[in-house]
């Protein structure tokens, strides 16, 4: 079969990816010596599987923000074949959204919101522990507007989804920030969510998203990268 090479970043490290057209796997460091007889890095293989889902079935996804990027995110997934909530604080959002109306303008999202929402796989809510019960992948999509008088971003609601979701993730789960952040911020939330999950078997990922005016649907279901941050091999296969 035919395989197309990527690479990826784990732990700092590359990392090969090889995909066949009946078969994948991602290959990572093991524990075993870091070089071959050849000089060639040692690499693992793990299977590509669902891990973070329940008993091997496909993972829940929840959304937490429903601006531009979570209620595109949030539609793009159910049209991949995902159930999928989608959390807000805005009470008057999320009564718009689950009423199929897009409250902003994005070509192509309104269709799919009514098909996602007929499909019954997709559902809005402000309950933050139906969040935490019903996904076994969380994407944080919350804003990061410009603190004022400076060009700092403002990171108030990226830390408080993440410090309000984690004291209630008391099984296995993945947190991925979808948000543009500084530098540094992935590290720091992952020790928050470390210090506040009753849970040891939660981490945390980054997944930027690369989205243009106007082509958001295209660019979410049809992107030309793929960025992936993350700690471990079974994040990145969940991803």
């Amino acid at each position: 079969a035919d395989r197309l090479p990527e690479h990826r970043v784990l732990l700092a490290e590359p990392v090969e990816v090889e995909r066949g057209v009946h078969r994948a796997h991602v290959t990572g460091r093991s524990a075993l010596p870091d070089r071959r007889a050849d000089g060639r890095p040692r690499l693992v293989s793990y299977p590509f599987a669902m891990t973070f889902a329940h008993n091997g079935a496909q993972p829940k996804l929840s959304v937490l923000g429903t601006g531009y990027l979570g209620a595109t995110h949030a539609v793009a997934m159910v049209e991949l074949g995902y159930d999928v909530i989608g959390l807000d604080v805005d009470e008057a959002k999320v009564a718009r959204l689950t009423a199929g109306d897009v409250p902003f303008f994005e070509p192509g999202l309104p269709e799919l919101l009514r098909k996602a929402l007929d499909s019954g796989r997709l559902r809005f809510t402000t309950d933050i522990a139906e969040v935490a019960a019903f996904g076994d992948v969380h994407f944080v999509c919350t804003g990061t507007p410009q603190l004022p008088g400076g060009y700092a971003a403002d990171l108030t609601y990226v830390e408080a989804a993440f410090s309000t979701l984690a004291p209630l993730l008391d099984r296995r789960a993945l947190v991925v920030g979808k948000s543009t952040v500084p530098a540094g911020t992935a590290q720091r939330m992952s020790e928050l969510v470390a210090s506040l999950a009753p849970s040891d078997e939660v981490e945390v990922a980054w997944n930027p998203e690369f989205l243009r005016e106007g082509f958001a649907v295209e660019d979410t279901l049809h992107p030309d990268r793929l960025v992936f941050g993350v700690q471990s091999a079974a994040a990145e296969e969940a991803l």
